[in-house]
């Protein structure tokens, strides 16, 4: 074995393992991540502040047991949001804010229960923008 030949293997094992982050203050139990700051029970979060019990988050803050998210602050159970702000139990979401169980929504602001709108504000019990009462929602097929 050659020296060239000696390095690219150990370049390429260097390259294949995760590295030890850089910059984790005031935080316990963050694994592979990067800029945490006091956050708790955190993996594979880059930019988080103040977060607890995430995975792959991007520059969320405040927020808790949410996963995937970015550019988000203060939710909490969210799955999949982009742009989310105090949103509680969403997921797939994107630049929303104040939103409360609802999913595959964009551009609604303090909605309960929606599935599928646009540029909805303060509205509840919607599916792709209809509005349906909250016993429609609620019933069960009896058959």
């Amino acid at each position: 074995m050659n020296a060239d030949l000696f390095f690219k293997e150990l370049q390429r094992i260097i390259l294949s393992h995760p590295k030890k982050p850089s910059l984790i203050l005031n935080s316990e139990n963050c694994r592979f991540g990067n800029f945490i700051y006091y956050g708790r029970d955190l993996f594979n979060c880059f930019d988080c502040n103040k977060s607890s019990d995430g995975t792959y988050m991007f520059d969320t803050h405040n927020s808790a047991r949410c996963s995937d998210m970015n550019f988000s602050y203060e939710c909490e159970l969210c799955y999949e949001c982009v742009n989310a702000f105090r949103c509680f139990n969403c997921t797939y979401i994107d630049t929303c804010s104040n939103m409360t169980d609802s999913d595959f929504s964009y551009n609604c602001r303090g909605c309960t229960n929606v599935f599928g709108c646009v540029k909805l504000e303060n509205k509840s019990f919607c599916i792709f923008n209809r509005q349906l009462s909250k016993i429609a929602t609620s019933r069960k097929n009896t058959s």
